[in-house]
C-alpha cells in the first residue's frame, strides 16, 4: 500500500511559485492512454466503457476522459493523472510534480531500456456460445474442478478452474471468459475475470425453476456438496469469494424466498450481510452452532445433513413476524435526519427521499443546505453528482457558511459515476455509515446506469440495485429530480415514471419559488408534501417548511423553518373578519356566520369563504367561541392571539 493517501474529497495540494499543478494535470489528461501505457506497462489494462481496468482483476479504475480513478484493493483514489502517477510511484504530489515537469521516470534503472506500450483491449462476453470449453491451464495442468458459468438466459459466458492444493504449491483458481474483442472476427477463451456484473453459479435456474426456494451459499463446491441433498432448493454461488460480492448480479429474485448459508467465519457472515443489502428479504441462517470456518460442503461431509435441513427457513419464513410492531403505540413515524431551525427534521433515516422541482428553483442550493446540518453536526453524507462538478459544488457549499472543514472531514463526493463507482460507494457506506447519501440529478444518475426513467421495469431495477441498498446502513437517501415541463396535469409529480414515486417510503417534497431569489436579492422556496408514506410530516399539497435565502457579506444565509397554520392563512381576508367581529363586540353583541355572511353580503366573500376563514381563523385562536351554561354557541368573539 502507498504511503501518501489520495482521496477524492479530501486532497490538498502544497502551495509552490515554481509549480503549477493544475496546468500539469490538464496536460496529462491530453495523453491519458499512453500515460497508462507508460506507468502500467507490467501490468494488465482493459478498457471498459469509459474506463481503463488495471491489474489481473481490474481492481484499478482509471476514467479515459479525466483521469479521475479508484483503487479498490485500499480504498484509495484521486481526482487527475497527477495524483495517479503519485499514488503509482509512492511519491508526494510535489515530487510528482517534479518529476513530470522535468520528464523524470522515477525508478532510474527501468529507464535505459525503452518503456513498452501497453495495448489496451477492448472486449465484451461473446453472444454466440462456444461447443466445448478447455480444461487444463498451459502452466498449471489440467485442473481438478471445472465450474461452468451461465447467463440467466443459459448463454455459455465463461468457467472457473480450480487446483487443489498439493505438496508442491497451495490451491490455485483461474477464471476462463468466453469473449470477443472488438478488433477480431471470432470469439475466443481468455485468462480473466468476467466482466461485471458478474454471473452466479447455477444463476440460470432462477429462470428456469420459478417456483423453488433460494439458497445462496460460497463457493462453487458447496453448490454441488449441497445439490445432491436438497432437491427442492435451487442452490447458487457467487464468483470471487467474500470480497467479491458487490460486482455480482443480483437482480431476480423478487417474490422469491431466499435464504443465506453463510461459511463460519468473520468474512462469510460479512458477506452474507453485503448479499442481504441487495435481497432485503433474504434470511441469513444462524451457523453459529456449527464449527469455526465451515461451510455447507463440510458439514454435509461430516454427515450432519439431516441437522442442515432442519436450519432452512419453513415455507412461511417469507413473512414478516408484525408482533414488535403490534405491542407498539402504533404512532406516526417521525423523520430524524436534517432538523430545520424550528427543530423538525426533513429526512427520514433508513428511507428513500426526494425533491422535485423546476430549474429555477435551485434543487441543488435546497439539497446543500439540508445536508448541511448534517455535516455541521460532524455526520459524514455522500454526495453522488452526475451534473456539476467539484469546484461548483464546494464553492456554493461554502457560501452558505459550511465550514470548510467539515466540507474537507465530513463531504465525500463522488463525480460523474459509473455503474462500478455506486457499487463501490455502497461499500464504502455500509462500513461507515453515513447520515445522508444524496444523488442529486436523479434523471442523469438513471441513464448513467442504463436505465430509462420512463420505463416502468427499469425504474424498478435501477432503484433495486443503485438506490435501496444504501437505506440498509441507514443513511437518509436524498434524491433530486425534475418536473415536466409542462405544468398542465403535473399535479405534485416529477417527470418520467409513476414508478419512481412508489419507491419513496420516505417523504418526497415539490419545491417551488415563494419568492425569487439571487446573489444579491433574499427570497424564499416552499415545500409541499408530494407524498409521505410516513405521515410524520404532513399530507399531500400540504405546505410544510420555507427556506428562506439570504445575502449576507459574502455568504448565503439559507434557514428551513417549519410553516406554522399562520404562515399559511390569507392574513388580509382574515384581519377583515376579525376587525367585523370587533365592531360587533363594541356593540355588546357577537355574530355568527350567518350574521357574518348577511353583513358581507355585498363584497366578493361568499358565504362557504366566510365559514372556510372562521375556520382558520378559530384553529389559530384568532377567533373563539361563546360558551354559555358549558354549551357552545355558535358565535365567536376575538381570540387572546388575534393579529393587531
Amino acid at each position: 500500500m502507498a504511503k501518501y493517501k489520495f482521496k477524492t474529497t479530501d486532497e490538498s495540494r502544497p502551495k509552490s511559485d515554481r509549480i503549477d499543478y493544475d496546468e500539469i494535470d490538464k496536460s496529462l489528461a491530453a495523453s491519458i492512454e499512453s500515460r497508462i501505457g507508460e506507468w502500467f506497462a507490467d501490468k494488465p489494462v482493459k478498457l471498459s466503457g469509459q474506463w481503463y481496468k488495471i491489474g489481473n482483476q481490474g481492481s484499478l479504475s482509471v476514467n479515459q476522459y479525466d483521469g479521475h480513478w479508484h483503487s479498490f484493493e485500499d480504498d484509495q483514489s484521486g481526482k487527475g493523472m497527477l495524483s495517479l502517477y503519485a499514488y503509482r510511484y509512492n511519491v508526494s504530489l510535489e515530487q510528482a510534480a517534479e518529476d513530470l515537469q522535468l520528464n523524470v521516470v522515477p525508478f532510474r534503472a527501468a529507464r535505459q531500456e525503452p518503456v513498452k506500450k501497453t495495448k489496451v483491449e477492448q472486449w465484451e462476453h461473446a453472444a454466440i456460445p462456444p461447443t466445448d470449453c478447455p480444461d487444463s491451464h498451459f502452466d498449471n495442468g489440467k485442473a481438478d474442478h471445472v465450474y461452468r458459468y451461465r447467463g440467466r438466459d443459459g448463454s455459455a459466458i465463461g468457467v472457473i478452474m480450480r487446483w487443489d492444493a498439493t505438496e508442491e504449491k497451495g490451491k490455485d483458481i483461474r477464471p476462463l471468459s468466453w469473449v470477443q474483442f472488438h478488433n477480431k472476427q471470432d470469439p475466443e477463451w481468455k485468462w480473466c475475470a468476467f466482466a461485471e456484473p458478474r454471473p452466479l453459479y447455477r444463476g440460470e435456474r432462477i429462470n428456469q425453476e420459478a417456483g423453488k426456494p433460494i439458497l445462496i451459499v460460497e463457493g462453487e463446491k458447496c453448490v454441488e456438496a449441497a445439490e445432491k441433498h436438497l432437491p427442492d432448493w435451487i442452490i447458487i454461488s457467487w464468483p470471487g469469494g467474500s470480497s467479491a460480492v458487490n460486482k455480482c448480479d443480483w437482480s431476480g429474485f423478487e417474490g422469491r424466498r431466499v435464504a443465506i448459508w453463510p461459511d463460519n467465519d468473520e468474512a462469510g457472515i460479512k458477506a452474507a450481510e453485503s448479499i442481504k443489502r441487495h435481497i432485503q428479504h433474504a434470511e441469513i441462517i444462524d451457523v453459529a452452532g456449527f464449527g469455526e470456518k465451515e461451510d455447507l460442503a463440510d458439514i454435509i461431509e461430516a454427515g450432519e445433513i439431516e441437522r442442515a435441513i432442519e436450519m432452512l427457513p419453513s415455507d412461511d419464513s417469507i413473512f414478516v413476524n408484525l408482533d414488535d410492531i403490534l405491542s407498539g403505540e402504533l404512532e406516526p413515524e417521525l423523520p430524524t435526519v436534517a432538523p430545520s431551525i424550528s427543530g423538525e427534521c426533513l429526512l427520514y433515516a433508513g428511507r428513500i427521499n426526494e425533491i422535485h422541482g423546476e430549474p429555477s428553483v435551485g434543487k441543488t442550493n435546497i439539497t446543500l443546505s439540508i445536508i448541511g446540518t448534517e455535516l455541521l453536526m460532524g455526520r459524514d453524507v455522500v454526495f453522488i453528482d452526475p451534473e456539476d462538478n467539484p469546484q461548483g459544488i464546494v464553492k456554493r457549499a461554502v457560501a452558505f457558511g459550511i465550514p470548510k472543514e467539515s466540507i474537507r472531514r465530513h463531504l465525500k463526493y463522488v463525480h460523474d459515476p459509473a455503474p462500478e463507482d455506486v457499487k463501490a460507494v455502497m461499500a464504502w457506506a455500509d462500513r461507515n455509515n453515513p447520515s445522508v447519501v444524496s444523488i442529486d440529478g436523479l434523471a442523469e444518475m438513471i441513464s448513467l446506469c442504463g436505465f430509462k426513467e420512463d420505463d416502468a421495469v427499469s425504474i424498478l431495477g435501477f432503484f433495486r440495485e443503485y438506490v435501496r441498498p444504501f437505506t440498509s446502513c441507514g443513511a437518509a437517501v436524498l434524491l433530486s429530480d425534475h418536473v415536466v415541463k409542462s405544468t398542465d396535469g403535473r399535479g405534485t409529480w416529477s417527470r418520467g415514471s409513476g414508478a419512481k414515486m412508489g419507491r419513496y417510503d420516505g417523504v418526497s417534497y415539490m419545491v417551488t419559488l415563494a419568492k425569487p431569489y439571487s446573489p444579491n436579492q433574499a427570497g424564499a422556496v416552499k415545500f409541499t408534501v408530494a407524498k409521505d408514506r410516513n405521515g410524520g410530516i404532513g399530507t399531500k399539497g400540504e405546505e410544510v417548511f420555507m427556506a428562506y435565502i439570504e445575502p449576507k457579506n459574502g455568504v448565503t444565509d439559507v434557514q428551513i423553518r417549519r410553516l406554522r397554520k399562520e404562515d399559511t392563512m390569507p392574513m388580509d381576508e382574515i384581519k377583515q373578519i376579525i376587525e367585523m367581529v370587533k365592531e360587533w363586540q363594541r356593540h355588546g353583541e357577537y355574530p355568527n356566520k350567518g350574521t357574518i355572511y348577511a353583513h358581507e353580503y355585498g363584497s366578493k366573500m361568499t358565504e362557504k369563504r366566510i365559514r372556510e376563514l372562521l375556520k382558520m381563523a378559530i384553529e389559530c385562536e384568532y377567533l373563539e367561541y361563546i360558551r354559555l351554561d358549558g354549551e357552545r354557541w355558535d358565535r365567536v368573539k376575538v381570540g387572546s392571539k388575534a393579529p393587531k
